[in-house]
């Protein structure tokens, strides 16, 4: 009887402190790893085309004119952001982009996507991912085009 009685208690005490710990965690949402998104031009103006891996908030606030989306919080702790920016000879109507890790390079994929009516310019691009912190990465960029 006793034993059953000091077992019930240090459940409901082992029950209590997972409570408690899993009540103290940081209630600040960040994206999650892969999560991309893209800038419009006069949020990227400030940029020179290329790739850049984003370690911490201030290095990310030395070259962007703009803050973070609403949404894509990054946890500097864990992971790295990668911005990529560039230009076209044509307009596009769409951009797609998703990231992956190869190894120690991270794989940032590209797709500008044409409608039925191409005018010539240049159109400045530039998206981000959120990706995990890995050792001397380096970054490879793919872009393509792709009609509707």
């Amino acid at each position: 009887m006793q034993t059953d009685i000091r077992l019930i208690s240090l459940i409901s005490l082992l029950i209590v402190f997972s409570s408690i710990l899993t009540s103290c965690h940081d209630d600040e949402d960040y994206a999650e790893v892969g999560t991309s998104w893209v800038y419009d031009n006069s949020k990227s103006s400030a940029i020179e085309d290329g790739e850049y891996i984003i370690r911490n908030m201030g290095e990310y606030e030395a070259p962007m004119d703009t803050p973070l989306p609403t949404g894509c919080n990054v946890d500097f702790n864990k992971n790295n952001l990668v911005i990529a920016k560039g230009h076209d000879v044509n307009e596009y109507d769409a951009i797609e982009v998703s990231a992956t890790v190869d190894g120690n390079a991270y794989i940032i994929n590209v797709t500008l996507i044409r409608g039925q009516l191409i005018r010539p310019a240049v159109e400045a691009w530039c998206v981000a991912s959120v990706l995990p912190k890995i050792p001397d990465p380096t970054v490879r960029l793919n872009v393509k085009t792709s009609a509707h």
